[in-house]
């Protein structure tokens, strides 16, 4: 470890934002063929009156379809790599806020250290499994997003822990400086809206749940650079 100041400015490493807009081009490259599926089938239903033909119809544009699945298993991985490379980095920077509140050294913050090694950021690679497996059943793809809807809202939650814990020892250290918190949206209504709008307002919540995480590091790197020891 080398001096507070040089190790502090490893704080702040945003995330990239520029990749939830390649999530955004997939979902609507997706979304767009998914329409014009959904349009067909239905001009040519009222041509033929027959739901049998339909299916028919749908099956025989073969390129059709894999080109849908193709665009929505890319907007899947992505969503999936974005919300796991968020966890890990969130995990990397708990651990660098941790070594940077050991140069603080004043009595009465005992109880402060251990909520601070209690803050851990879980493993999300089984969920991101479950919610892949949920996108390819039939009928069970809404539940994709709410679990990357719990993974983002719970993530949040860990950065609001950790706030909580950096104010109580900055204000044990007699630091007096305000910053911007992290705001946790309810969770029921982010899987809700995800749900019923078709993912569209999850582009939202990714885009959100990244902000705030960047915000977060802003914030610290402020805070923590401005503190003389």
């Amino acid at each position: 470890m080398g001096s507070y100041k040089e190790d502090v400015k490893s704080v702040y490493q945003p995330f990239p934002l520029k990749y939830i807009l390649v999530v955004f081009f997939l979902f609507a490259l997706s979304f767009v063929i998914g329409l014009y599926l959904v349009y067909s089938a239905l001009l040519f239903f009222l041509q033929n009156q027959s739901q049998t033909a339909i299916v028919a119809y749908i099956y025989s544009s073969e390129w059709l379809d894999g080109l849908a699945l193709i665009a929505s298993s890319a907007f899947i991985g992505s969503s999936s790599f974005i919300i796991y490379r968020l966890h890990m980095k969130a995990s990397e920077h708990i651990s660098m806020v941790k070594g940077l509140l050991g140069y603080f050294q004043f009595a009465g913050i005992s109880e402060e250290a251990s909520q601070l090694e209690s803050i851990k950021v879980p493993s999300p690679l089984l969920l991101i499994a479950l919610a892949v497996v949920f996108w390819y059943v039939p009928f069970l793809g809404f539940l994709t997003y709410v679990v990357f809807c719990y993974l983002l809202n719970r993530l949040i939650k860990i950065l609001v822990s950790l706030e909580d814990v950096e104010d109580k020892v900055f204000s044990k250290a007699g630091i007096k400086l305000a910053r911007s918190r992290t705001y946790r949206e309810s969770l029921f209504l982010q899987a809700f809206l995800s749900a019923i709008t078709f993912g569209i307002f999850f582009l939202y919540v990714l885009y959100s749940a990244a902000g705030s995480f960047n915000e977060h590091l802003k914030q610290d790197y402020r805070l923590l650079s401005s503190i003389e020891l």
